[in-house]
């Protein structure tokens, strides 16, 4: 068997170098352009016996928010201040967030949750991004988690329910500054302030009607891929309905009122040329998927009506769920929810009955 690639002592000390405080900027820069190699590496075998790198500058993110806050002797630390001036060395030196087929960015994002009390991460973060770190990507071969976006959101939740609040905020916080870094750069500033207007409540008609009377093309599409890197067709109306249900959910939530203005946020959008054909009619059958995410059964019920009237097609098969039609994928969802009998379980039982009824 082929001899796992671990880290040398120089490049042990190189961490060492990185994390102290304050970091000497200029000698790490020294040493990046010398003797240490950015993108070096090391391996560790997988449960399912594949070899995964871990790189130097994971490491280095590991560790940062570890050592800062450990530091005493009345030394005033805030936080990673200089993780951002390390990243940019890393990158200035060569370091490729692509390699590893995008692993290497992907999974640089996604330590970012061991530095999660620090208002530095969005610099470090955006330094990746504008390097083409993509958070789609599936962090690596052994993580359970589909992509980095999804290991940052997660573990802010964790946070959140475990009340560590500061820290749960702050992942949050960078979870959707990715997120919105990625719509900005596919759809271009003005259909992203579309798009974020779409979800405000209350949902402004005349704003939202004057920039559809205006130009903005409501079927506005872009390429994006799943996290096992297979390609598809994401439309504005699908990230419209996304996030509606992530920004509403906390508006007025005990009234139901979260989704209300959905159904006629709709109607307008129709009215002005949204068509659900388009993909071999995937943008209908992902748009009700999205509908997933919104949360009050009575405005969900009546937008998966508007949207199957319009001639959205629930037996299309969906990208990213192994061939499944939206249906299959409802009616697993709903079998593994079966054990109780929550809202979200009567959600999605109450949208599995209108699309197969189509009614």
């Amino acid at each position: 068997m082929k001899e796992l690639r671990k880290f040398t002592k120089a490049e042990e000390d190189f961490i060492d170098l990185c994390l102290a405080y304050p970091p000497d900027l200029g000698l790490i820069r020294k040493k990046l352009a010398s003797e240490i190699d950015p993108n070096a590496y090391e391996e560790t075998e997988c449960n399912n016996g594949e070899i995964d790198k871990e790189f130097l500058i994971f490491k280095v993110i590991y560790t940062f928010g570890f050592v800062e806050s450990d530091l005493e002797n009345g030394v005033k630390v805030v936080g990673c201040r200089y993780l951002p001036d390390v990243i940019r060395l890393f990158l200035e030196a060569g370091f490729d967030p692509a390699q590893d087929e995008g692993r290497a960015g992907s999974y640089a994002l996604g330590h970012f949750i061991f530095c999660a009390t620090d208002r530095y991460l969005i610099p470090a973060a955006k330094l990746l991004l504008d390097a083409g770190a993509d958070p789609r990507i599936a962090p690596t071969i052994d993580e359970p988690y589909e992509d980095a976006l999804e290991m940052i959101r997660f573990d802010a939740s964790v946070r959140g329910l475990d009340g560590d609040h500061h820290e749960s905020k702050t992942l949050y916080e960078l979870y959707e500054f990715m997120e919105n870094y990625l719509l900005d750069k596919s759809l271009g500033t003005e259909t992203y302030e579309f798009l974020r207007a779409c979800q405000e409540h209350p949902v402004d008609f005349k704003w939202i009607k004057e920039r559809l009377e205006n130009g903005i093309d409501i079927n506005a599409s872009f390429r994006t891929h799943t996290p096992e890197g297979h390609p598809y067709t994401q439309f504005l109306i699908h990230e419209i309905l996304n996030g509606f249900g992530w920004y509403q959910a906390s508006v007025n939530d005990d009234e139901g009122f979260g989704c209300k203005d959905l159904p006629g946020l709709l109607e307008l959008l129709f009215e002005h040329g949204l068509d659900l054909s388009l993909d071999e009619g995937r943008a209908g059958a992902r748009a009700l998927y999205m509908l997933a995410t919104c949360k009050h059964d009575k405005h969900v019920l009546k937008a998966a009506r508007i949207l199957l009237g319009h001639g959205a097609d629930p037996e299309i098969p969906l990208y990213g769920f192994d061939g499944k039609t939206y249906i299959q994928h409802l009616e697993l969802q709903t079998h593994s929810r079966d054990s109780n009998s929550t809202g979200a379980d009567r959600r999605f039982l109450n949208l599995l009955r209108v699309v197969k009824s189509g009614k």
